[in-house]
C-alpha cells in the first residue's frame, strides 16, 4: 500500500506542473514522464530565464521592429 501512496503523490505533483506548462494539453503519457523522472524540478524552467526562451523573446523583438519598419515606410 506505502508503494500506491508514493505514485498517487507523485501523480498530483505532475498534474500541477503540467498546468503551467500548457493547460490546454494534459495527458497520461505527459504525466507518466514526470512521475518516472527522479529529477523532473531540475528540467522545467517556467522563470523564462533559460536559452530557448530568451533566444525566442530575441527573435519575437526583432520580428516586432521589422514589422514596425514596414508601417513606417508605407506611411
Amino acid at each position: 500500500m506505502k508503494e500506491f501512496e508514493v505514485q498517487i503523490e507523485k501523480i498530483e505533483s505532475a498534474i500541477p506542473k503540467m498546468l503551467l506548462i500548457n493547460p490546454t494539453d494534459i495527458r497520461t503519457d505527459k504525466i507518466k514522464l514526470l512521475c518516472m523522472n527522479n529529477d523532473s524540478d531540475s528540467n522545467i524552467n517556467i522563470n523564462g530565464e533559460d536559452e530557448i526562451y530568451q533566444n525566442s523573446k530575441n527573435m519575437l523583438h526583432l520580428y516586432e521592429q521589422l514589422l514596425n519598419t514596414g508601417k513606417e515606410v508605407a506611411m
